[in-house]
């Protein structure tokens, strides 16, 4: 939710927590997220990409238009992620 936008105080009153609550959560999560960046990028400039197994991959696909929203001159466009 945060990394759509969302306020803290959004982001608790839809989850049902109170700010310090998400607050928390966004530094854990998040300091979380950057160790595992750290060894991402280490393990990529390494060379050694046999070295690590995957046990869950995620996939996601968001779809949005490009230039016009109607018409012949309407284009669209498919963005897929995958998170290993």
């Amino acid at each position: 939710m945060r990394a759509e936008g969302m306020s803290l105080s959004a982001t608790a009153r839809v989850m049902g927590a109170s700010v310090p609550t998400v607050s928390e959560w966004v530094k854990k999560w998040g300091g979380e997220a950057r160790e595992r960046l750290t060894r991402f990028l280490a393990w990529r400039t390494s060379g050694r990409r046999d070295s690590v197994r995957a046990s869950i991959v995620a996939f996601d696909e968001m779809w949005t238009y490009f230039g016009i929203r109607r018409g012949e001159r309407r284009q669209d466009l498919w963005i897929w992620t995958a998170v290993v």
